[in-house]
């Protein structure tokens, strides 16, 4: 029984597996095509799809062989057939879909067509109304009982929030409707852009730019090179000389216009990059909590996210700091993720992956040579090649999705045997050779010495 030498090596069980959302993971099999599985790693819903996307709200877009769309639930059941050419994630309770005569209309949770497919174009629902498109290429809204509650005679439109939408004049010039089809503001501005905290961003002709509020009036003039949205009650601005400052819904610069660039605030601060090249960051007063030259040494730094910002010191090596600007982390690791759920992934000078605690603990260690951040809870890991496993926090595996596998080659032909477990493997080794033995004309003494020798063998799994 020398002859009988096992190769035995490891493959996942799945070409591709995506994280978890609403406690399902989409997977691709070998022949590419989708299934679901559950978190104790059970194939739920079978792979037989040519494409799917992530549950959300219950429900999970498919595609099948050809290549049309339908819904499924957590159950695998198709409670909208593939019969669209395209679809959409569902939204105030409908999904966009378009026919095989390319036309789109909107369906409910149930599959019934609550807006027949006759439109040329669609958008999803915001605030009860959605943007159509006609035959001739004008725009207009309908409501969700498929109402054209707003004429399709635009040249574009916008979907509606806090309740005005922007529309654009047969002149290319765009104003503000509200719900009821009635012009607030006049189409006269080049630029614009959605309302926002009660203010909405404009161009006039001059390529100046400023804020208006609900009513059309100009809150703050047209008088910047660019402007953003408003966040946390305050919008960045950039000036003729292109430097930038932050202003406040009354138009007063907070911050005056300094900084060679800024960002928008995050968790109560703003990343700021002097003239000189150097970055630090300021409060919504305008103090610089962390100045720009306390962060001298270093070439990049990031938003602050759960109270720590990834930086890049000069030599390429990350760490992260507080919002006081004390390094908490060391800059060590060749790369930084934000962190997310209570922990940052990294990876080290060696090229391997881990996971470390707001105090700078590698809470699960650097070994693995791929890894995701963490989703409800799990995160994806691999620490061979193409191997899989989903870890917890504490770094425990609670799924392993590889086969463990032997091949046994007998002249030029060869067995392959697999498992989900090693264990499952070993005992499969062993059926092989006991179903050999009963073809071998050799002493049941030998036999069963050579058996015992291979029971200790497969134990050791490569």
């Amino acid at each position: 029984m020398d002859f009988l030498k096992f190769e035995d090596f490891v493959e996942n069980r799945y070409e591709y597996i995506f994280d978890f959302h609403e406690g399902l993971a989409k997977v691709q099999n070998e022949q590419g095509l989708y299934g679901y599985i559950n978190k104790e790693g059970k194939e739920v819903i079978p792979c037989r799809y040519y494409d799917a996307w992530n549950f959300q709200e219950g429900l999970a877009k498919v595609q099948n062989e050809q290549d049309l769309c339908g819904y499924i639930n957590k159950e695998g059941k198709e409670v909208i057939p593939c019969k669209y050419k395209a679809g959409k994630y569902f939204q105030e309770g409908l999904a966009k879909v378009r026919n095989e005569q390319d036309l789109y209309g909107y369906i409910n949770k149930g599959g019934e067509e609550a807006i027949p497919c006759r439109y040329y174009d669609a958008w999803d629902f915001h605030e009860g109304l959605a943007v159509i498109r006609n035959k001739q290429d004008l725009f207009g809204y309908i409501n969700k009982e498929g109402k054209e509650v707003i004429p399709c005679r635009y040249y574009d439109a916008w979907n509606f929030q806090e309740g005005l939408a922007v529309v654009q004049n047969e002149q290319g010039l765009y104003g503000y409707i509200n719900k009821e089809g009635r012009k607030i503001v006049p189409c006269k501005y080049y630029d614009v852009w959605s309302f926002q905290g009660g203010l909405a961003m404009v161009q006039n002709e001059q390529g100046l730019y400023g804020y208006i509020n609900k009513e059309g009036r100009k809150i703050v003039p047209c008088k910047y090179y660019d402007v953003w949205s408003f966040q946390g009650g305050l919008a960045k601005v950039q000036n003729e000389q292109g430097l930038c400052g932050y202003i406040n819904k009354e138009g007063r610069e907070i911050v005056p216009c300094k900084y060679k660039d800024g960002e928008d605030f995050q968790e109560g601060l703003a990343k700021v990059q002097n003239e000189q090249g150097l970055y630090g960051y300021i409060n919504k007063e305008g103090r610089e909590v962390i100045s720009c030259g306390c962060l001298g040494k270093y070439a990049r730094a990031g938003y602050f996210h759960e109270g720590l910002a990834v930086v890049r010191n000069k030599q390429g090596l990350c760490g992260y700091i507080n919002k006081e600007g004390k390094e908490i982390v060391p800059c060590k690791y060749k790369y930084g993720e934000d962190f997310q759920e209570g922990l940052a992934m990294v990876k080290n000078k060696q090229g391997l992956y881990g996971y470390i605690s707001k105090e700078g603990k590698e809470v699960i260690p650097c070994k693995y040579l791929t890894a995701g951040d963490f989703h409800e809870g799990l995160a994806r890991v691999s620490v061979d090649e193409g191997l899989d496993k989903f870890i917890d926090k504490n770094g425990n595996v609670k799924l392993d999705l590889n086969v463990y596998a032997s091949r046994l080659n007998l002249g030029d032909k060869s067995i392959t045997i697999k498992s989900d477990t090693k264990e499952g493997l070993a005992q499969q080794k062993l059926e092989v050779i006991k179903e050999i033995k009963k073809g071998l004309n050799n002493s049941e003494n030998t036999v069963d010495k050579e058996l015992n020798s291979y029971q200790k063998k497969i134990g050791s799994i490569k």
